[in-house]
């Protein structure tokens, strides 16, 4: 989906306003499915399931029209990869063939750098996160 923008008071490189709006056009991917698995403490995954199952705000991807069309947890804790996967429809043969995203335990064991671990919310200051992104049978 495509939908245009007019964004006013920004301010130029130098941090003066601009005095006129500026037009933008964002593209949204529609017609996906993403499944996201977490591994971690117990109290911690419980955690998470439970703001999930009932968001403090309402739950939209990009836009507030790009609503999700089912429920953005499908079960609560597993006790396994294995049982994780099956809860969205895949064996850990099926996940293989899909990419996957991790956390690199150390600068040199991963692949990509990004700038998504918030510092300030204010200034919107972020520090890099070390990612390993590769097929899923890769490990």
């Amino acid at each position: 989906m495509e939908d245009f923008h007019t964004v006013s008071g920004t301010l130029n490189a130098q941090g003066k306003k601009l005095p006129n709006a500026i037009l933008t056009y964002r593209q949204y991917l529609l017609d996906a499915r993403f499944a996201v698995i977490l591994d971690g403490r117990a109290e911690f995954l419980n955690a998470v399931a439970a703001a999930l199952l009932n968001p403090v705000w309402g739950l939209w991807f990009g836009r507030k029209s790009c609503i999700p069309a089912m429920p953005v947890i499908r079960a609560s804790v597993r006790g396994s990869e294995e049982e994780a996967l099956a809860d969205v429809g895949l064996t850990l043969d099926s996940a293989a063939r899909l990419s996957a995203v991790r956390d690199a335990e150390s600068f040199a064991a991963g692949t990509d750098t990004v700038m998504d671990v918030p510092v300030n919310f204010e200034t919107r200051a972020f520090k890099p996160r070390r990612i390993d992104r590769r097929p899923a049978a890769s490990g």
